[in-house]
């Protein structure tokens, strides 16, 4: 997922906006390999896709643990905050 700080697992994001991953990008706070994968990211959900989540693939269970807890473990990136799922509201 997308952290505030690389070195801080308590600063994930877990879901950004189009405008907040471009911010975020813009101000150096996602920086070096990140950045392709951001881009990707928003350019598959502007082409259609509802939503993306980036994950740490290392970590065993990530996909149950991201789709079947509360929180996730890994950042969705959506079009817009009026897309989220009522639980991310909260």
């Amino acid at each position: 997922g997308v952290c505030l700080d690389p070195d801080d697992p308590s600063t994930l994001i877990s879901v950004l906006s189009l405008e907040e991953a471009d911010e975020l990008i813009n101000k150096g706070i996602i920086g070096g390999g990140m950045i392709p994968k951001i881009k990707n990211c928003v350019e598959a959900v502007e082409q259609g896709v509802s939503r993306v989540h980036i994950l740490d693939g290392r970590r065993e269970h990530c996909l149950l643990l991201e789709f079947f807890t509360r929180k996730g473990i890994g950042t969705a990136i959506i079009d817009n905050k009026v897309n989220l799922y009522p639980h991310e509201n909260s």
